[in-house]
C-alpha cells in the first residue's frame, strides 16, 4: 500500500516541481517583455498601447513566421510588438498600406476571435488584441496617405 501511494505521489511532485519552475520563468519573460517596451517607450511615446496582444504571424518574409503572446504598442514612427518568448515584430508607420479585420489569416481560425491584419509593403501581419476597433482606428490615423 505504501508503494502504491509513493509511486503516484512520487511521479505527481515532480511534475507539480516542474510546472512551478515553468510558471516561475514565464513571469519573468512576461516582465522582461514589459520592460523591453517601457524602455522602448521611453525614448518614444505611445500613440496607443502598451497592450497585451497575441502575434498571429505573416504572410511575407521580412516579419517572424513564429506565432506568440508578448506586448504590442504602437509610436508615431513604429508598430512594435515584443513577445514573451522569441524575437520581437517591428513595422515602420511609413510601410502601412492598410488596416482590416477578418476571422481567418494564414488559413487559420481560432474559435470566434477577429484578427486585426496590417497590411505593408512586406506582407500582412495579424494580432489578436482586446480592443479591435480601437486598434484598427489608431493604425488607420497614424498611417500615411
Amino acid at each position: 500500500m505504501v508503494g502504491l501511494v509513493l509511486a503516484i505521489a512520487l511521479p505527481l511532485g515532480l511534475v507539480l516541481i516542474s510546472l512551478a519552475i515553468l510558471f516561475t520563468w514565464l513571469r519573468k519573460r512576461v516582465r522582461r517583455a514589459h520592460a523591453e517596451m517601457a524602455a522602448e517607450l521611453s525614448l518614444e511615446p505611445a500613440v496607443r498601447g502598451p497592450e497585451p496582444a497575441i502575434y498571429r504571424g505573416t504572410s511575407g518574409a521580412a516579419y517572424s513566421h513564429v506565432m506568440g503572446n508578448g506586448v504590442l504598442a504602437l509610436t508615431g514612427r513604429r508598430l512594435l510588438f515584443r513577445k514573451v518568448v522569441g524575437a520581437g515584430v517591428e513595422v515602420p508607420v511609413t510601410a502601412i498600406k492598410g488596416v482590416t479585420t477578418a476571422k481567418s489569416f494564414n488559413r487559420s481560425v481560432v474559435g470566434g476571435k477577429v484578427h486585426l491584419i496590417v497590411h505593408t509593403t512586406s506582407g500582412d501581419v495579424a494580432f489578436f488584441v482586446g480592443d479591435l476597433d480601437s486598434w484598427v482606428s489608431a493604425l488607420e490615423q497614424a498611417r500615411p496617405r
